[in-house]
């Protein structure tokens, strides 16, 4: 009965161990995620900017702006956008407006942000 009592003693023993164990592993995942999320929280920039007619330089509004094909800002009615939380670097900037040609360019954004001028051409022209 003493061996039993050993045993179960050791048991528990064992048990407390693992568990403080994992949890100081969940503890240093935690803090690994926060600094991963720190760090790429200070890698954003913002991307703001005006679209306008190339022949009149009047505001375009409703022109849909996308980064690197996904669609994320439309101008309002002074043909302005702001966009927020994109990653450093490099990006594919497209501006499509209804009559008007698709305007395609590579845009560098820095930690600052950036802002562009995009003068659309008529369909017609």
């Amino acid at each position: 009965m003493n061996v039993f009592k050993k045993e179960y003693l050791l048991s528990i023993f064992l048990l407390l161990m693992g568990i403080s164990m994992l949890s100081r592993q969940g503890v240093a995942q935690t803090t690994e995620a926060e600094t991963r999320a720190q760090v790429e929280a200070k890698s954003v920039a913002v991307l703001a900017g005006m679209v306008m007619d190339k022949a009149s330089q009047k505001a375009i509004s409703g022109a849909e702006v996308k980064i690197d094909g996904e669609v994320v800002a439309t101008t309002n009615s002074r043909g302005e956008f702001v966009v927020e939380a994109l990653k450093q670097g490099l990006h594919e900037v497209t501006v499509e407006a209804e009559g008007y040609k698709s305007w395609k360019k590579e845009v560098s954004i820095a930690e600052k942000g950036k802002k562009i001028e995009v003068k659309l051409v008529s369909a017609d022209q």
